[in-house]
């Protein structure tokens, strides 16, 4: 099978990948959510047919995300993430606080957050290899 996925987001530019198979596909109260397995970009996650996420350059903006904060702040002892539905920047933080990680939300239901971010428990743990609680 030769299936892509293309998204178009300039006139005259788009992004297209070579889809192996979809992981998950549904629709939460606010937006279509998506999971592709791709070829070159491993996991990416669609949010209304867009891309938010690939597998291969997520790590990138939760660096920007987080690091910046955590390495000015001289002795941060508790970190809010709001939103972050895919698990990132929490992962990120933890890479800070080995000795303590952060205790999750409490749900993980897909809730209405800025630039589509959040995300069911089953399409995370599709991203992140690991369920949120």
């Amino acid at each position: 099978m030769n299936l892509w996925y293309s998204d178009l987001f300039a006139p005259g530019a788009s992004l297209s990948l070579q889809v192996k198979r979809t992981l998950f596909s549904g629709q939460s109260p606010y937006q279509r959510i998506d999971v592709l397995d791709t070829t070159e970009f491993g996991l990416v996650l669609l949010c209304d047919g867009k891309v938010r996420l690939t597998e291969r350059d997520a790590f990138a903006l939760h660096e920007m995300l987080v690091h910046p904060a955590l390495f000015t702040h001289p002795a941060p002892k508790r970190v809010l993430v709001i939103g972050g539905g895919d698990g990132g920047a929490i992962g990120e933080v933890v890479r800070h606080w080995s000795s303590f990680p952060p205790a999750p939300a409490p749900s993980a239901a897909a809730i209405p957050a800025s630039g589509c971010m959040s995300m069911t428990a089953s399409t995370s743990s599709a991203i992140t290899g690991t369920p949120l609680t």
